[in-house]
């Protein structure tokens, strides 16, 4: 296992007699089951064997701080730690003149608990059968964390609490403590419903059975907390899943006691403990890297985290006051100190006024009559790793980590809920910021919580990098939640955006409609010829179009004839002729021109755009409407009439033929692909008439599909979307925006390039982002937008931090030895064997919650079968597959 940070010298550990009285010397291979101390819970209240009373409560969901370096996002995650800390210093008593020594028996103690144990994913029971079926084939061995963190508070005892007559009820808990030998319930209540109350009003809330069971037996992907065993080693334990594998593991280590070679079996682990010491942290700057140090050490290791299966914190809260007043006593013996070691020569006068000033700044902060924060005391830090921790490994915490070779079992015990066991090889002195800013509870869930991640089901994009959590889009969130229309994937050339967009599709195609109750009705265009996407969509059961069909009928794309809303029709229709015949603005009167040229036709009974300009030339000409139409309707309409009959693409969209078709819908997949016409303008040919041709036959692809879909819950994606932006196009693009809301359709825009949105203004119109590697060419020149940077405006995010710095990451460090960049977004591969060993990842954006979040997409093998133009292939693999299905 790598290390993650540099060797620290660990300190001579403090042991507690406390836990070290109940902690006989261990012998190497020695078995002993897992002992816990809750004896009974309810909602969160533990009482345990020695007779303690405990509220474990569970900490409010928030973002996952190595995800952003937006401070208010940090701060909303520390928020709820910081008011539950303060809550309970209050609780606390300052009398005594601020004496630690006095005051602190009326401390209150806290357990903090985060849990996070590796257990394999299984896909969303909110999706259909047939999409869970389907992720499950696809990715059978993937595994995410099951993540908790528990809040715990010691209850303080009250004889009377629960009855009318005080005495009488101290008289009766008495006597049942000397019966029993522990005091019963009733005496916890008060102080139960008054922590409860403080917790709840911080955001924490009743732990669920899952969650209780799960924080009881954290080491195992199937909580059961009674008795499960473990085989101590003096500087790691194994666990194990029962009792008949610790006695086959006794049996390999009588044979061999060096365990590297066991073989591996399912729920049995080598696992080493650590203590923290102090950090090089020291709570002043929040938003640095450093003081996310929980949340490093729970994370994945491919973003430099430990994979910690749980971190533990028992302290003692004591009011800033205290502190204060401790520290200024404290602090002349440290400045006695510091005067000594300089008039040695021990110190020069730089680092002595150093030294000082930062005594000085400490007192100031704590003696401020209102903000300063509380201190825990006392406080027992640690960690739980998976695997075999040499000493020359560190995890990544930025400070000292403390070995205990031979007391193993002491911290495995003191980590459990309500454990009396105090295991304090160096008690730490923590201003609360220290814990509250780690990321003790933050993950990328699914949900409407802000700083979460994707939704709770939909087409499945990928896991999470930092803490392997499943993120879906729901093909309706947009709709039903009111957001910006667009979902936004942009990638460069390599990136994996092709493969990571159809990889959406195969998964929007199985989920179902709220509306319809069938599956989604999903329309694909690619403007590129011979589209790569043909074998995919056929494979998959889809229909497949080419403008060479559509060039067979008659405006089939025309506006008039597709959009229901006349008035939005009609709209549509006149941006459509003015750019086609006055893009360069030439005429002042053109758009006026069209509009009552347009008008009158329609009117007059036309259906289609073609058809209602030949109907106002015509009584233009015979002299029935000359005082109505304008002059230049003759011009108008001959320009019109002569592209129609030279442009086989103008055709699709400007119908001449009354009662001709108009584009329809069909089930399931659809892709419309451009054939053997070329959609895409030439480089530099933006501005000829075929090219404004090309960019309307796209534009109303995406409007008139919308319109054939319409309430529907359907989604549409457009690839090379930026071939259909430019001069005019931002108009359209909001108004495409603007009707899927209403229509309830989920429009995708995917593109190589970024700038082209920007220039469109499509800011506030993006929702969601899925953004892949980008170049960042031309970031230091003046006047000049990188694609990178035309991302960061698109999804309002700040430029410079590490979303922009990975952007731009090559996949690999350098040349000759092709070694893996884990900063990159490319998907990486083993420089030996070619093999993929980390998939693309992408930033999924939120701009509605301002969360940025870096998903690994992963390819199943499924995927590329139906990528294969041997259809014959994929349909004998599903007859055999069924076949099989049948005769299990």
């Amino acid at each position: 296992m790598a290390s993650h940070s540099k060797k620290t010298k660990a300190p001579t550990p403090r042991y507690d007699p406390v836990s070290t009285r109940h902690m006989n010397a261990i012998r190497s291979g020695e078995i002993r089951p897992i002992g816990g101390f809750v004896t009974s819970e309810d909602r969160g209240f533990v009482r345990t064997a020695n007779g303690q009373a405990w509220l474990y409560m569970t900490a409010p969901s928030s973002v996952n701080v190595l995800d952003t370096d937006d401070g208010t996002l940090l701060d909303n995650a520390a928020r709820p730690w910081m008011q539950a800390f303060g809550g309970l210093a209050d609780m606390a008593s300052t009398f005594g003149g601020g004496y630690r020594q006095v005051a602190k028996s009326t401390y209150r103690e806290v357990h903090v608990l985060s849990v996070s144990t590796p257990v394999k994913w299984e896909p969303s029971g909110l999706l259909p059968e047939e999409l869970q079926r389907q992720y499950a084939t696809d990715f059978p061995n993937e595994y995410t964390f099951d993540r908790v963190t528990l809040l715990g508070v010691r209850l303080l005892s009250d004889f009377s609490s629960g009855h009318s007559n005080p005495l009488l009820g101290a008289v009766e808990t008495v006597l049942f403590q000397t019966a029993n030998n522990y005091e019963p319930d009733e005496s916890f209540r008060r102080d139960r419903d008054r922590v409860r109350a403080l917790l709840e009003g911080c955001g924490f809330a009743e732990p669920t059975p899952h969650e209780m069971a799960r924080a009881r037996c954290w080491w195992q992907p199937a909580p059961n907390p009674s008795g499960t065993p473990m085989m101590l080693e003096p500087g790691h334990l194994h666990v194990f899943g029962n009792w008949r594998q610790a006695k086959a593991a006794k049996i390999r280590w009588k044979a061999d006691p060096s365990c590297g070679g066991w073989p591996t079996e399912r729920n049995c682990f080598p696992m080493t403990l650590v203590d923290l010491g102090p950090t090089d942290f020291k709570g002043t700057d929040t938003h640095d890297a450093s003081a996310k140090w929980c949340s490093r050490l729970l994370a994945h290791h491919d973003v430099g985290g430990a994979e910690a299966l749980a971190v533990s914190l028992r302290a003692l809260v004591e009011p800033a006051k205290v502190t204060a007043k401790q520290f200024r006593r404290d602090e002349r013996t440290m400045l006695d100190n510091v005067e000594k070691q300089a008039s040695r020569g021990e110190l020069g006068r730089r680092d002595k006024d150093q030294m000082v000033q930062t005594l000085d700044g400490i007192a100031s902060v704590y003696e401020q009559s209102q903000g300063a924060p509380p201190t825990l005391v006392d406080t027992a830090a640690s960690v739980a790793l998976p695997g075999i921790w040499d000493e020359d490994q560190n995890p990544p915490y930025p400070g000292v980590v403390v070995r205990s070779p031979m007391r193993q079992e002491a911290i495995m015990q003191a980590m459990q809920l309500g454990s009396h066991i105090r295991w304090r090889p160096y008690p730490l002195f923590w201003p609360t910021p220290i814990p509250s800013y780690a990321g003790l509870s933050g993950v990328t869930a699914a949900g409407d919580i802000v700083g979460n991640a994707g939704d709770t089901a939909g087409a499945l994009l990928g896991w999470s990098e930092s803490d392997r959590q499943p993120v879906y889009i729901s093909p309706r969130a947009v709709q039903d939640n009111s957001q910006p229309p667009y979902l936004l994937v942009v990638g460069a050339t390599g990136s994996g955006k092709s493969m990571c967009l159809l990889e959406l599709v195969r998964g929007f195609a199985r989920t179902k409609s709220a509306v319809t109750n069938d599956y989604t009705q999903v329309l694909l265009y690619d403007p590129k010829q011979d589209s790569d996407f043909t074998d995919f969509v056929r494979n998959s059961g889809g229909r497949v179009l080419s403008i060479d069909d559509l060039k067979q009928s008659d405006g089939v794309m025309d506006p008039i004839r597709n959009i229901p809303n006349i008035e939005e029709a009609k709209r549509t229709a006149i941006l459509v002729i003015t750019d086609i015949t006055d893009s360069s603005h030439t005429d002042p009167n053109r758009e006026a021109s069209v509009t009552i040229a347009l008008s009158y036709g329609l009117q007059h009974g036309a259906d289609c755009t073609g058809e209602a300009i030949s109907i106002a030339l015509r009584d233009y000409q015979n002299g029935t409407a000359k005082d109505q139409l304008p002059d230049s309707i003759v011009e108008i309409a001959s320009q019109l009439n002569q592209l129609a009959k030279a442009n086989g693409l103008m055709r699709v969209i400007y119908g001449t033929t009354h009662g001709g078709p108009k584009l329809g819908s069909y089930p399931g997949l659809t892709l419309i692909k451009a054939g053997s016409e070329n959609l895409m303008p030439a480089p530099g040919g933006g501005s000829s008439i075929t090219a404004r041709v090309q960019k309307w036959v796209i534009r109303l692809m995406v409007l008139c599909g919308m319109a054939s879909l319409r309430g529907k819950d359907s989604v549409l994606v457009l690839d090379e979307a930026h071939v259909a932006l430019g001069d005019g196009s931002g108009e359209v693009f909001q108004q495409i925006g603007r009707l899927a809301r209403q229509w309830r359709c989920l429009p995708i825009l995917a593109s190589q390039r970024s700038a082209e949105f920007v220039k469109a203004e499509l800011q506030g119109f993006i929702s969601r982002a899925i953004v892949l590697a980008m170049s960042d060419k031309g970031a230091n020149i003046p006047g000049t937008l990188s694609e990178a940077q035309a991302v960061l405006r698109l999804v309002d995010q700040p430029e410079g931090g590490s979303f922009h710095k990975r952007m731009g990451q090559p996949a690999v460090l350098d040349a000759k030895t092709n070694a893996p960049n884990y900063d990159s977004l490319y998907a990486l591969r083993d420089p030996k064997t070619g093999k993929v060993i980390r998939g693309s990842v992408a930033f999924f954006v939120d701009t509605i919650k301002n969360n940025v979040t870096p998903v690994e997409i992963k390819l199943p093998p499924a995927l590329f079968e139906l990528m294969t133009n041997r259809a014959s292939d994929v349909d004998r693999k599903r007859w055999e597959a069924a076949r099989q299905g049948k005769a299990n």
